[in-house]
């Protein structure tokens, strides 16, 4: 049986190891109307209506965008990849769903996916492309359930 010292030992290492191969998250800075805001205090966002912008600190790119509305997110919301590039782009409920309009964009820039949901579901037409921007398939929806798939 291991002693305390070399169990000891051993977990100081694991920790170590954890600790230099775990990335580093970017810091976010979020504000609204020019002026800074906490995304995570409650005190902060309660009551705010506008566009919130939250962009991280070290390269100055925009992480995500969205609409408030009385302290809660509904409305446009635009998320971006770590180069600053729009990645998605969908309007949110008031029970933080997706209701309308779903895009999503490969980092070239070109539509990846496109489709329209109803709080949260996919309904009707779903189209998916290739990186470079030829259709991939179709597929349909019916109440968020897949009914119908056609690729090309």
């Amino acid at each position: 049986m291991p002693s305390t010292r070399r169990l000891l030992a051993l977990a100081t290492f694991f920790i170590a190891t954890c600790a230099a191969t775990t990335p580093v998250s970017a810091i976010v800075r979020c504000e609204m109307n020019g002026k800074p805001v906490n995304t995570a205090n409650g005190n902060e966002t309660a009551g705010l209506t506008g566009l919130m912008r939250c962009r991280e600190t070290a390269t100055g790119h925009l992480q995500r965008e969205y609409e408030m509305q009385g302290g809660k997110t509904v409305g446009l919301e635009r998320r971006f990849d770590d180069q600053g590039r729009l990645a998605r782009e969908r309007r949110v409920n008031e029970r933080g769903n997706t209701q309308g309009a779903d895009k999503t964009y490969w980092s070239n820039g070109r539509l990846k996916t496109e489709e329209v949901a109803n709080n949260g579901q996919t309904e009707g037409l779903k189209k998916r492309y290739f990186e470079g921007g030829a259709l991939e398939d179709l597929l349909f929806y019916v109440q968020g359930q897949e009914v119908f798939a056609m690729a090309y």
